[in-house]
């Protein structure tokens, strides 16, 4: 499928499956009829240390949009909209960026 036609069925809240890279950080995207998407991370950089495989490798989480209204950069950041998902990979992200910040 391709990211025109995904971002289609996502702004129709229409469920799709989108499979994508960002940075060497594999993901996939699903969306589901009720404007709501899960996002999981599907594969690392082999030259990530075991620590940051352990938060990130096969975690998702939960996030909800408005009808015609999906966010193009779910699909070119892992942060975008993060305000409205709940999931351990939220948690995760949210430890790294505070550990980041210190």
């Amino acid at each position: 499928m391709t990211e025109d036609k995904f971002i289609k069925l996502a702004n129709d809240c229409k469920p799709a499956i989108f499979n994508f890279e960002i940075e060497e950080i594999g993901l996939q995207v699903e969306t589901y009829d009720d404007c709501s998407i899960k996002k999981t991370v599907t594969s690392l950089s082999a030259d990530e240390p075991i620590e940051i495989v352990d938060l990130f490798f096969e975690k998702s989480m939960f996030c909800t949009y408005s009808e015609n209204n999906f966010d193009e950069e779910y699909l070119s950041t892992l942060t975008t909209g993060i305000d409205y998902c709940d999931g351990e990979l939220k948690e995760n992200i949210i430890l790294i960026l505070a550990l980041t910040e210190e």
